[in-house]
């Protein structure tokens, strides 16, 4: 199974970006804009990445499951 099937590809590539745009903050921080940060601290913890954790850290199979969900989220409000 390919690690970004069923993400949408323009919303995980604006996240990456964003991310390595702050590269020297944590992944909290850095993706801060994109949605509150207590909904991406708890997404971080369901998914298991530590919140202080940088953004060339994490592979991009747990940027593909963050993306997932955060796009859902987006959707529901």
């Amino acid at each position: 199974e390919r690690p970004i099937q069923d993400v949408d590809a323009e919303y995980l590539f604006k996240m990456i970006r964003t991310a390595f745009l702050q590269r020297r903050k944590t992944i909290l921080n850095a993706l801060g804009s994109l949605c509150p940060k207590n909904d991406l601290a708890a997404l971080l913890e369901r998914l298991e990445i530590p919140a202080r954790t940088r953004p060339e850290q994490i592979s991009l199979e747990d940027y593909a499951r963050m993306a997932r969900e955060l796009k859902s989220k987006s959707r529901e409000v």
